[in-house]
């Protein structure tokens, strides 16, 4: 006999016997499920861009005629969170309270200049931190912008330099 032949032959007998030995290895079997979970949780992030009024004039433009700037919060909240967005009094706050809110910008020389924000163009709606007047968004997962509306009121006679506040944007959910 050939021995190619022969080796062909014990090659083959080798490779069926290991196929009938692994199909009765695994001839029962058992199942069991495994639960997967997660819990998402509500959320929400805020990013501002400044409000920023430029050059008042209190003794020409603006010495009847108020100045407006436009500034920005974005809130991006989880799906159906609801959220209340509220502007803080700032740092020139002389006892007012979060639902009448008196803002004042200063010049670090102990001058003030008087100013509000609003939550609508049509500065109706003062923006604070109370109840009554945060703004109220709901998550939908994306960004969502909120101007804030600025006026500075005509007639303040004021000396000139840089006058600044900070207002802290809060979310709520």
């Amino acid at each position: 006999m050939n021995t190619n032949k022969l080796t062909t032959k014990s090659l083959t007998l080798a490779i069926i016997a290991a196929a009938a030995f692994s199909a009765n290895a695994h001839a029962d079997s058992n199942s069991a499920n495994l639960s997967v979970s997660a819990t998402v949780i509500n959320n929400c992030i805020v990013t501002t861009a400044d409000l920023e009024f430029g050059g008042y004039d209190p003794v020409n433009t603006n010495s009847a005629m108020e100045l407006t700037g436009t500034g920005l919060v974005t809130v991006t909240c989880t799906v159906n969170a609801q959220a209340e967005l509220a502007i803080g009094l700032g740092r020139n706050d002389e006892g007012s309270n979060p639902d009448s809110p008196m803002r004042r910008m200063n010049d670090d020389n102990g001058n003030y200049i008087n100013y509000a924000v609003y939550s609508d163009p049509n500065h109706s709606r003062i923006w604070g931190g109370g109840e009554q007047t945060c703004v109220i968004d709901a998550g939908s997962g994306a960004p969502r912008e909120h101007y804030v509306y600025g006026i500075i009121p005509g007639g303040q006679n004021v000396p000139a330099g840089n006058y600044s506040d900070m207002l802290l944007a809060t979310v709520m959910f």
